[in-house]
Order: C-alpha cells, then sequence, then structure tokens
C-alpha cells in the first residue's frame, strides 16, 4: 500500500519499497514494439515475482528473458533488490551459478551475442563480492551494476529512516563505492562494471572529484557516462561505465 516511496532531503536521500510492480512481461514486449526508434540503449531488468518461490525463481527469470531478451538492447538478472523478500540469497555462490548459467544459455537461443549483466547489492561483505565476481567471469557474462539500494540506514536518522526499503542517494555512495572497488580488484579487466550513481552524489556524501579520479586510477579505470536515467523518483541518476585502461 501507499506511500511506498521517501524522501529525505536533508540527506540527499530516499528510500523506496517498490518492488518489481509493473504490468507484466507480457505488457512490456508490446510496449517495446510500438518504441519505434529509440534514442539510447534500452535495458531489461528482471526479477523474479514476490510470490514465486525462490527454488523456482530461474523459472522466472527465464520467462522474462523468453519474452523480452529479443527486444532490449541488453538485459539486466536482478539478485539484488531488497524489496523482494529472498531474492538476495539468490546472490549466494551456487544459486547465482545456476541462475546465470540457465539465462544467459537462454538469452543465447533467444538473442545471440546480447549482453548480459548482474545487478549486485551494497551489502554484501567482501568476500561475498569476490564470489560473486568469480562466478560472472566463469559463466561469462558481460558485466556488474554497482549497486543497487541497501536496507542499512547510513547517516540517516528520523522517523522516515525506520520504513522499509531500499536506501538510495548520497549515503549510498560510499557503500556503492566499495563494492565497485571490491569488484574491479577481483574482476582485473574482465567484466564491464557500471555504476547507478552521479559524480555531484558522491561529492555530496564526502567524496570529492579528486577522490573519485584517485580510486579509478589506482584501479586502472576510466569513466564513460552513458545516457541519464529518467526514473521519476531518482537523484540525479547516470550510468558510468568503468572500462580498464589499455
Amino acid at each position: 500500500p501507499a506511500p511506498r516511496l521517501f524522501r529525505i532531503p536533508e540527506a540527499r536521500a530516499l528510500i523506496n519499497r517498490m518492488g518489481f510492480n509493473n504490468h507484466g512481461a507480457d505488457a512490456m514486449a508490446r510496449r517495446l514494439r510500438c518504441l519505434g526508434r529509440r534514442a539510447g540503449p534500452v535495458g531489461v531488468n528482471l526479477g523474479k515475482n514476490k510470490d514465486t518461490p525462490l527454488e523456482r525463481a530461474v523459472d522466472d527469470y527465464v520467462a522474462g528473458v523468453e519474452k523480452l531478451g529479443s527486444l532490449a538492447d541488453y538485459v539486466v538478472v536482478n539478485a539484488s533488490s531488497p524489496n523482494t523478500p529472498g531474492l538476495r540469497q539468490l546472490q549466494q555462490s551456487e544459486p547465482l551459478r545456476a541462475l546465470l548459467s540457465t539465462v544467459r544459455a537462454r538469452l543465447e537461443e533467444v538473442a545471440p551475442a546480447r549482453p548480459l549483466f548482474l545487478k549486485i547489492a551494497p551489502d554484501l561483505t567482501s568476500e561475498e563480492v569476490e564470489s560473486v565476481v568469480d562466478v560472472a567471469v566463469d559463466v561469462g557474462i558481460t558485466g556488474l551494476i554497482c549497486t543497487n539500494t541497501t536496507l542499512s540506514r547510513p547517516n540517516v536518522s528520523g522517523p522516515v529512516a525506520a520504513e522499509a526499503g531500499g536506501l538510495s542517494g548520497a549515503p549510498l555512495a560510499p557503500l556503492a563505492l566499495q563494492t565497485l572497488r571490491q569488484a574491479a580488484s577481483r574482476a582485473r579487466g574482465r567484466l564491464a562494471l557500471f555504476v547507478e550513481m552521479h559524480p555531484s552524489i558522491w561529492a555530496r556524501s564526502g567524496l570529492s572529484a579528486a577522490d573519485i579520479r584517485a580510486e579509478l586510477d589506482r584501479q586502472q579505470l576510466d569513466a564513460v557516462p552513458l545516457t541519464p536515467t529518467d526514473d521519476p523518483w531518482a537523484i540525479e541518476g547516470v550510468c558510468l561505465r568503468l572500462v580498464p585502461r589499455s
């Protein structure tokens, strides 16, 4: 029930518990077919239905690939939404390997060579990030999206902070950067890494442009800005692709 989104202006943050609310894959397929010429790449973000048992989650992702894979420029396996019960368990090594392997195989049949990404949580331990990277490399997906929203509440207080849901905005930036740092260190150029965070948000979180550049230099990465997001509840969202320097 509404409300499911809570802004925290003083912290440059918001909490949402939207989940995967939408009209379904068939409706999205119709819209994508009617879209016509696209201004930029269009990706499809896949997750399991809230009422699907975890042991059958792979079926939901495969169904999404079958209906939407050929209509998207790239596909994202979202195993990190904090608003779908149990979903983050799919980031564990064996469930993740089974999920990515099955989805990649079906995507190759439906849309050969279509890029496949995994969106991960900022709340993973360093060991868990390393495990995720190892599985992603082994399976052969294109890359990782760092990161989804966090269940923690760093530097956020007041009644809104107690609302259930994922936190995004400035307080998320250090967690996202730490996850990126760990993923980049482990991947060593074997995966494309994307960040869903505007540099100005990093700066407002206490990280200066020099801090961000220094971190990219340490990891031998360059940031390539992509099309800004048009999510109506996003805060200055933009994607940066982090590419290894040649």
